[in-house]
């Protein structure tokens, strides 16, 4: 049930107070590491253990490192690819894979026009495999379909049309699941800063990291 989620993004949206706003944030945070997961397809489930929050309301949270991509706007459960340039478009070019500014992938929880909420998820298992993936832009490697050992090189890096369609095509999707039988264990979520980020927030705990 992402009824839960939905509950703690629009009492987020209620709250004026940044402290009581960052609380529920860690909240929504912990809810989604320990309760959901990520289905792309029916052999390919993530489940994020690390992740980081990107709030930006206009009166009460303007955090200037959110995006504001229509993509993280009342478009709950659905994912967001990061675009070059912070660009707040949908139809802007994708990120490279691995540069200096790599691409990642946020799972929205709004459902207003009101607010921008993106959580980016670092690192997550996929099924059961051994060891989880380790980084935003080879999470996105691994659902684009590039086999989990590849190294980029400087060719690799630039993505399909076939692949960037893909990505456009998962967005379009409903892709956020409660979890059921994992290798995520349910354990404590520690809270830390976020990485490379600059501004007002810089210094509130909106990294969650479970285990």
């Amino acid at each position: 049930m992402t009824a839960d989620l939905k509950k703690l993004a629009n009492k987020l949206a209620q709250e004026t107070a940044p402290d009581k706003q960052v609380k529920i944030l860690q909240e929504i945070m912990t809810e989604l590491l320990h309760k959901y997961a990520i289905k792309i397809k029916d052999n390919f489930v993530a489940y994020p253990i690390h992740a980081e929050a990107y709030y930006y309301h206009k009166n009460n949270f303007p955090d200037s490192s959110v995006h504001q991509n229509e993509l993280q706007q009342n478009n709950f459960g659905k994912l967001y690819f990061h675009r070059a340039r912070k660009s707040k478009t949908k139809e802007a070019k994708f990120k490279d894979l691995h540069t200096s500014s790599k691409i990642g992938v946020d799972i929205c929880l709004s459902d207003s026009d009101d607010f921008f909420l993106g959580i980016l998820i670092k690192d997550a298992w996929i099924n059961n495999e051994d060891k989880p993936v380790g980084g935003q832009a080879k999470l996105v490697q691994r659902i684009i379909g590039r086999d989990k050992d590849e190294r980029l090189n400087s060719i690799d890096k630039k993505m399909s049309h076939k692949e960037k369609d893909y990505l456009r095509e998962l967005e379009n999707r409903d892709l956020l699941i409660t979890s059921a039988d994992e290798k995520r264990k349910i354990t404590s979520v520690s809270f830390k800063k976020r990485d490379n980020v600059s501004g007002a927030y810089k210094e509130e705990l909106l990294k969650a990291i479970l285990g």
